[in-house]
């Protein structure tokens, strides 16, 4: 059995796979203090690993990750500093632990989704913040896994340099408009977010020539009714002709793609 933890700003996730598919989930409130999100996790691993032979867990965090030490280094929404989650979950469960970025990890959820698997896929989670993944041929390679598209420094109309994220993101959506985004039907606010959001593709595009873009998070799930029509004009418009548009998605799997991520980057490291 794997189990895969995603860890998120404000929830937890704990899932056991069965066959490649989740048998058993549970979720509790991440703790922003660092021990009391272990003593929250640890339990409910242990209840999980009851059920039959552990073989690994996969853990996903949203941020920067030393894959050689296994520590959380820091979290764009959580106040934690070089957590060992590695070390911690190796003592008390005796078993292989994985540890990515939660997007690298439902990037690789999503692009293992398509068939034939494309040869390189762009994922961007727009929420809170802007989460990129960077899959190539179904594997995150090493170089790019720390890979933050969403803090690319972008020059503004103004003149200003910002972070992408702080003015495409969901969080930037709702401060300018006092509507998260399933509330949101103006369609002039969809296109100024498709403008946003364009920015970033249209350095992204032609730096990483992905075969296709999947668009998920908060902002993601209202692509295909709110705001593809005017992002598909908006790089149309802008690219360079001799650049290649890729298709752009709608993520398939919005809620568990990083639980799965977990579930397959675990079994390709077991297997290797």
């Amino acid at each position: 059995m794997i189990i895969g933890v995603d860890i998120g700003g404000t929830k937890t996730l704990v899932a056991s796979f069965k066959n490649n598919t989740i048998d058993r989930e549970d979720r509790f409130v991440t703790s922003p203090d660092s021990e009391k999100f272990l003593a929250d996790l640890m339990p409910l691993i242990a209840s999980h690993a009851k059920r039959q032979r552990l073989e690994a867990i996969s853990v996903a965090a949203p941020g920067i990750i030393d894959h050689h030490r296994g520590t959380v280094v820091r979290c764009g929404n959580l106040p934690w500093r070089d957590i060992p989650l590695r070390k911690v979950l190796k003592e008390a469960f005796d078993c292989p632990v994985f540890i990515e970025n939660d997007a690298n990890l439902a990037g690789l959820a999503e692009a293992h989704a398509m068939h034939p698997l494309p040869r390189s896929c762009l994922f961007l989670t727009v929420s809170t913040g802007i989460g990129s993944g960077i899959i190539i041929n179904g594997r995150i390679l090493p170089a790019l896994s720390g890979s933050e598209a969403g803090h690319m420094m972008l020059r503004r109309s103004d003149g200003s340099h910002r972070q992408w994220q702080q003015y495409a993101s969901g969080k930037a959506l709702y401060e300018r408009t006092g509507h998260m985004a399933y509330e949101l039907e103006s369609g002039r606010a969809w296109h100024e977010e498709a403008s946003r959001v364009a920015d970033g593709l249209l350095a992204l595009i032609p730096t990483l020539q992905p075969s296709v873009v999947v668009i998920g998070g908060s902002i993601g799930a209202q692509l295909d009714i709110r705001w593809r029509e005017p992002l598909e004009q908006i790089l149309r418009d802008k690219m360079p002709h001799y650049i290649d548009i890729p298709p752009i998605l709608q993520a398939g799997q919005p809620k568990d793609a990083v639980l799965y991520g977990c579930n397959i980057y675990a079994k390709e490291h077991l297997s290797a």
